[in-house]
């Protein structure tokens, strides 16, 4: 298309966006129609003009009703009623579908709008059919106080939003000379609340450009394969110990990863695009239903990648109209339970762990789990015994299945069944997962877990019968070595399932060699078990142990769709290509938990006995990291914290302004030392002050520890043990930088302090 056309078709679908937010904002805050209704004009009156100038003499005819009806909103000749304003929310789906049909035909189509023309001039002339007999949304008089900006709208299906009266009109009438004006110097306004109805700034044409979507695209597979290109680079120097090429090896892979953050924060855009979409969503819904809602939204400026949003979008507005439809009550209902007539629902997304979580919460009626269990059972879904014997969670999990609903009604909104499965399965499908949980008679939340992207992806690399695997990172927990002393007895077989102690806790196991069919040794599976690792694994609110034949490293990785040919294969999400060349398949943690006949804790009614059993034989044990410190002290720090045992080569690591740092996984580490976090009875010399670094030992031992912002290296003297202690506590803190001191395997250990170690997060340069 000509590119004038692509511009207009732009600026216009953004105009449209600002008219329907304004328009919810309107209706949620009347106190602001002297400022709005004139916006709404200007931006109507500018799809009118354009339109005009380009030829499309439909949305031109459509758009010169609907400013005939906004010219006499604004210069108080009739009121705005909610009939009113619904007309002109109609327009915007007008104009919204005829710019869709020029984009994709190069022509507006055949719609007939006359019906809606016919409407919007009855409007203006105050017929009946207009909504002049409806009570006005902004009242005669403004009201004293306004409402706060943070407190979202009240969608009333039979409250009138208002007349400006006629003889106290909103604004003056703006004159051809003012347009102008105001054209030249867009009027700058502050945000007024998550409706949309706030802040839009003036263009800024010097301090942004547009960029089709194609273009990110290009630049994001370019930058792939220029970050394979860069892992091949670094294993051969690794391989073939090119000191010459070291250097230029390590600026190259630094360089990439900048340039792979900076094209991959082009593609990031803020949820609120989104976001803006849902008060019209909530608004019709709840007119529909004749309910009160109170919309909240936060976390509109959290950024996730472009095509996730696009993924997001459905599942998302399928879960509004939820919880509008099923979960808030009639204010009848609320008022006879002592609630507010006005139900609340709030939209939240945040970042938390290296991904995005987005929750819909309402103050609802709840979920009753019996209610589900008995139309399962009518619809034939489950049997009445296997639905007795569900816990509640595994019972929330049945509005999942495909044709489940528990509406009384098959209406125009819900009630067909149709829904809730897709949202899991298009979550699914871009590697997220959804949560949900609700408490009868006081509402719901559904949670998302998304990634950031889906484009490249830090992985962990497996190896099952020779063969390599890659595995999200997001979804790995924790990783188990079998038999390290010549013993397999650590795996059980409960109803024939296999199952690991951890912890106290029965956890389920998947052999990913059995899965796929690749174990054609012959040998007992006893016996391949012995020095395998088990990948604790969560997906669906559930854990399972994967177990593989060993883990070979964390590496990013670029995620490549698999051909129309493999669809089929639901096991498997991707692929990628490793340093050396070759493919290795990207498992699905989610499908790998369906095969083994262990998602939503299917199985978990099965090891309750047994895990109440080996609580009981057992006292509580922490998972710890032991290690040597200065004099041989022993020192010991919780498992949960730790990301990665290292060894480095000393002469890695570099001193700036008195912190020493490394290059680690594409990032600048901070290291900090045992002398650094605890008070020591004697000061001894740090391993890299500059006149010590390359007089110590050829190697480093580093604990890296992580929380969801923050990663260090502590230096210890040597790394002694992992195990699962009883931790009989000694006495207090001895010195600062130590919790307490437990005897751990007949020796005194002191326990150090994490969040002083993670404290040296900070001190990156």
């Amino acid at each position: 298309m000509d590119e004038l056309v692509v511009e207009f078709l732009t600026e216009s679908k953004e105009m449209l966006d600002t008219v329907e937010n304004d328009l919810i904002a309107l209706e949620n805050d009347p106190s602001q129609s002297r400022q709005l209704i004139p916006a709404i004009f200007r931006a109507v009156h500018t799809v009118k003009g354009t339109t005009g100038f380009f030829g499309f003499s439909k949305l031109e005819s459509v758009a010169h009703v609907a400013e005939n009806l906004l010219s006499a909103l604004r210069d108080g000749v009739i009121p705005l009623t909610a009939e009113r304003s619904t007309l002109l929310l109609r327009f915007v789906d007008s104009g919204r579908k005829l710019l869709q049909n020029i984009e994709q035909c190069g022509a507006e189509g055949d719609f007939d709008f006359s019906e809606l023309e016919e409407r919007l001039t009855a409007a203006v002339s105050n017929r009946a059919d207009g909504g002049a007999a409806s009570a006005a949304l902004i009242p005669a008089t403004a009201p004293a106080v306004a409402r706060p900006a943070e407190a979202a709208a009240v969608f009333a299906p039979e409250t009138a939003v208002a007349p400006v009266p006629a003889q106290a009109p909103v604004s003056a009438p703006v004159t051809i000379e003012e347009e102008a004006d105001e054209a030249a110097a867009p009027e700058q306004r502050t945000d007024a609340g998550d409706g949309g109805g706030g802040a839009r700034k003036g263009p800024q044409s010097d301090g942004t450009v547009r960029v089709r979507v194609e273009i990110l695209d290009k630049l994001m597979n370019l930058v792939g394969e220029l970050v394979l290109a860069r892992n091949e680079l670094l294993e051969l120097t690794t391989i073939h110990e090119a000191e010459p090429f070291q250097a230029t090896a390590q600026r190259l892979s630094l360089v990439t990863s900048e340039l792979q953050e900076q094209v991959m924060n082009a593609r990031m855009q803020p949820i609120k695009g989104l976001f803006n979409r849902i008060p019209r969503i909530v608004r019709d819904v709840a007119f529909k239903s004749q309910k009160l809602v109170t919309l909240g939204m936060e976390g509109e400026n959290t950024e996730l990648d472009k095509a996730l949003l696009e993924a997001l979008a459905d599942p998302l507005t399928h879960l509004v109209r939820n919880s509008v439809d099923h979960g808030i009550e009639t204010p009848e209902t609320r008022a006879q339970l002592g609630k507010p007539l006005e139900g609340h629902l709030l939209l939240r997304a945040n970042h938390e762990g290296g991904q995005v979580v987005v929750e819909v919460v309402d103050d609802g009626a709840g979920i009753d789990t019996d209610k589900i269990r008995r139309k399962a059972v009518e619809k034939g879904l489950l049997s009445a015994e296997r639905a007795a014997q569900l816990s509640n969670r595994e019972a929330l999990d049945i509005i999942f299945l495909a044709g489940f609903s528990t509406a009384k009604a098959v209406t125009n909104i819900s009630g067909r069944g149709v829904g809730m499965d897709v949202v899991r399965s298009n979550i699914d499908r871009i590697g997220g997962s959804v949560e949900l949980s609700s408490t009868p008679g006081q509402g719901t939340n559904v949670r998302i877990n998304l990634p950031l992207t889906l484009a490249i992806i830090p992985a962990l690399i497996v190896i099952s019968d020779e063969q390599r695997f890659a595995i999200p990172q997001a979804s790995v927990l924790e990783l188990l070595c079998l038999g390290q002393g010549g013993s397999h007895s650590e795996i059980e077989y409960i109803h024939g399932t296999p199952v690991y102690r951890l912890r106290g806790k029965l956890l389920p196991l998947v052999h990913l060699n059995r899965l796929l069919g690749l174990d054609k040794s012959g040998e007992p599976a006893a016996a391949r078990e012995v020095g395998a690792t088990i990948v604790v694994l969560h997906a669906n609110d559930s854990k399972f142990g994967l177990v593989v034949d060993d883990v070979l490293d964390t590496v990013e990785i670029v995620v490549k769709p698999l051909s129309r040919q493999l669809k089929r294969l639901a096991i498997y999400s991707g692929a990628t290509i490793m340093g050396d060349g070759k493919v290795a398949l990207i498992l699905d943690v989610h499908a790998l938990g369906r095969r083994g006949g262990l998602a939503a804790g299917a199985r978990e009614h099965l090891f309750a006995e047994h895990a109440g059993a080996v609580v009981a034989e057992h006292d509580e044990k922490h998972a710890i990291v032991l290690f040597r410190g200065p004099d041989d002290a022993r020192m010991a720090i919780p498992l949960g914290v730790v990301s990665r045992l290292e060894e480095i080569p000393a002469k890695s690591v570099q001193t700036i302004g008195g912190q020493s740092y490394i290059q680690y996984r594409n990032r600048i580490l901070p290291l900090a030392r045992i002398n650094d976090v605890v008070v020591e009875r004697r000061q001894a010399p740090r391993l890299a002050d500059g006149a010590n670094e390359n007089k110590g030992p050829d190697l480093v031992h580093l604990v890296v520890l992580a929380d969801r912002t923050r990663m260090v290296g502590l230096v210890v003297d040597a790394i002694l043990d992992v195990s699962d202690e009883s931790l009989a506590v000694r006495g207090p803190s001895s010195r600062g930088g130590v919790v307490f001191t437990a005897l751990v395997q007949d020796r005194v250990t002191e326990m150090l302090d994490t969040e002083i170690i993670l404290g040296f997060a900070g001190a990156r340069a």
